[in-house]
């Protein structure tokens, strides 16, 4: 049985379907495909929207007065 994840899999998810093929009533051998492994940081980090910051003082541009 070929289970194909798109988008990612946790290291959770492999760990069940691997107990499950590990059983001996299960009739299957599973093959997992993933396009990408998701842990905790990446998850994290794919949701954190980056600002970048267009609001530069120049160094040539005059103090302001007190």
């Amino acid at each position: 049985m070929l289970v194909f994840y798109v988008g990612g899999v946790t290291y959770a998810e492999i760990a069940a379907l691997r107990f499950l093929s590990n059983s001996e009533t299960f009739p299957f051998a599973i093959v997992v495909a993933a396009t990408a492994i998701v842990n905790g940081a990446t998850l994290i980090k794919s949701l954190v929207f980056e600002i970048t910051n267009n609001l530069r003082r120049d160094a040539a541009a005059p103090a302001a007065a007190p």
